[in-house]
Parts: structure tokens; sequence; C-alpha cells
């Protein structure tokens, strides 16, 4: 029986640490290769990575850019433009070293599966070409850690979504009632917490992306990926199926500094020029409330801010515990130490 392989890709441009722990907790639970485009090509975690054999670091600099966009300056391509021509090089490398599936992650999300991720993807019928996972959001609980991926262990439950175009992606019947039946189950458990004195779940409860990410087998037909789907190639239409088994789990603001920065770098870029692509109607409101606290100046009603729109009272979190709308994930240690690591703790032990 062939075993499937996957891979995974990213444009990244995080602090050191953030980025081992993506990169080490992926090989760890059973990625078998990592494409990483760093955005910052003097990014010290490439020579850190450099006798990684599984994986491939890319530095993104303006050659590069150069060679890929056309010329363009490197100042004047969004993120998500920047993402896309990424993904058409890692689709091609995945390709050519016979990869079975592939999937874009960005830095501050990790894939989770309890069961594992390679069993969950095995029992995926052969003619399914893309499959989707939904998102548990971290909810923050201070204003600052450390390591978010060790320290914070409670996530929101994002519903189920699925494509808005049906002529690109395809759904069994199967999985349009199950879309449904999973649709309905949870705006029941939001309707439920409301009663039970949560008025969270009504104001954005949500506050990164609803989409989750998918993984799409690499002899399937496509160009290219969006920030949440690859994009089939002209007149194609993918098989898709939702795989609630494994989850996203979506480190969006784990702390203030974090949610500081990833806005602020949004605001410089406006400033420049660079307008932001694919931008949903409550993260927009999320950034102007940002711009028009930051502008004013005051440090303490920026963090005001961040505490208001994110932090959920103990009292709240039961609440969504109890209705299944909130979960508690542990994520152990070792996932993120480096295979060197973790063969001198064996050594050690034995």
């Amino acid at each position: 029986m062939t075993v499937d392989t996957v891979c995974l890709f990213t444009t990244i441009r995080a602090p050191l640490a953030d980025t081992l722990a993506f990169v080490n907790y992926h090989l760890n639970t059973g990625i078998d290769h990592i494409y990483m485009f760093f955005d910052d090509p003097d990014d010290p975690a490439v020579d850190v990575l450099s006798l990684e054999k599984r994986v491939t670091c890319i530095r993104c600099d303006n050659g590069y850019w150069a060679n890929l966009a056309g010329n363009l300056p490197k100042s004047g391509l969004s993120i998500n433009v920047k993402q896309e021509i990424n993904s058409q090089v890692a689709i091609k490398k995945s390709r050519e070293n016979c990869y079975t599936w592939i999937c874009h992650l960005d830095s501050d999300e990790l894939i989770y599966a309890v069961g594992g991720f390679k069993k969950a993807i095995a029992a995926l019928k052969p003619d399914v070409q893309v499959a989707k996972f939904p998102v548990l959001e971290v909810i923050p609980e201070k204003l600052s850690v450390q390591m978010a991926y060790q320290e914070l262990h409670f996530f929101k439950h994002a519903p189920l979504t699925r494509p808005k175009n049906n002529s690109l992606y395809h759904l069994s019947p199967n999985e349009n009632f199950f879309f449904y039946l999973r649709n309905t189950l949870y705006w029941t458990r939001i309707i439920r917490a409301f009663l039970l004195g949560c008025n969270q779940v009504f104001k954005d409860y949500i506050k990164g992306h609803l989409t989750g990410k998918s993984i799409v087998r690499t002899n399937a037909p496509i160009v290219s990926f969006g920030p949440h789907f690859p994009k089939p190639a002209e007149h194609e239409c993918l098989q898709m199926n939702l795989l609630p088994k494994v989850k996203l789990l979506h480190y969006d603001s784990p702390d203030y500094d974090h949610w500081k920065t990833k806005w602020y770098i949004r605001y410089m870029n406006m400033q420049n020029g660079v307008i932001p692509v694919h931008f949903s109607v409550h993260r927009k409101k999320q950034f102007e409330q940002f711009i028009k606290v930051y502008k004013q100046g005051n440090e303490e009603d920026l963090i005001t801010l961040f505490k208001t729109t994110l932090f959920i009272s103990a009292s709240d979190r039961t609440i969504l515990q109890k209705t299944g709308l909130v979960s508690e994930i542990h994520l152990p240690d070792y996932l993120f130490a480096s295979a060197s690591d973790n063969n001198r703790s064996e050594s050690a032990h034995s």
C-alpha cells in the first residue's frame, strides 16, 4: 500500500523562536517537507534550518521577486500577491519531488488532528482532490506570552464553511448534507450560549478568518493557491470534502505585541500604497478601530482596545466550553523540539 506524503509551504516573517516552533511542530506531527519562503531574505532562521533536509528555505529578495513578479518592486506587492506567487513555486517543487498532497499555511497556524493528520487524509476517497479543515481560534489570556503555542490552551470554534463558488469546487450530496447538519448544530450552540448569558457569541465571535485552510492532491489540476483554497486551472472543478477531524489552530492575536504588530504592519503598508486584499467586513472593522486608537497616540487606550476586543471572562469561557464552542487543547512540549533535541532526550532516557 502506498503511503501518502504531505508537504506544506508558508510565506513567513516571524521571530526566530516562532519560526522554529512552527517548523518543528509540523515535522514532528508527520509533515514530510516544508517549503519556507522568507519575506525577510536576511531572516536568521534560514541559517538555522539549513541542515534540516526536510526543509527548503527560499530567500525572497528583490532578485527573487524580479524573476517571478515581472519586475514589480517588492514594496508594491501585498502579502496575498506574494503568497500566490510563492504557491506556484511550491506546487512546482512538490510535483517534482512526487509528494502526494500540498497544503498552504500561515506562520500563525498549526494543523491539529487527535488521531493523526496522515491517518485522517488516508481515509479520504481516491476521487477527493481537496479537503478543507475548519478553524479553532486561540483565546488570548494575558498581555504577554513567550511561546503562544505552549502557553495558550483555549480555542473558539468557528463555523464550518464551504467555498462560495460552486463552479470551482464540488461537494457531494453527502458532504452538503453533512455541512448543513454541522452548521445547524453550531448555531444551536450559539443560541444556547447566548441564552445562558454569554453575549460574546454575537459580537464578531471569531476575530480572524472563518474559512480555514485546505490540502490538495498535487496531481489535481491546480495552478496556485489563494489564502484558503487552491485555484483550479481554467474550466476545471475540484472534488472537495470537508475534513472536521483535522483542525486549523489559528493563533491570530495571542498577545498584545502580536496583535499590535500585525495591525501596525498593515497600517504602514497602506501608508506606502500597498492595499490589502481579501479583507472581510469584520476584519476591516477591526482594522479601522485600531487605526483610530493608534492615531491618538495613547498606548493605554490601545491595550484597552486589545483586551475588550479579545479577552473572554472566566464565566463566559465556562459557558462556551459547556456548549461546545470552546475546546481546551494542550500541545506537548516535545512537538516543538527539533529532531536533534528529541534524539538527545531519548538517548538520555535509554
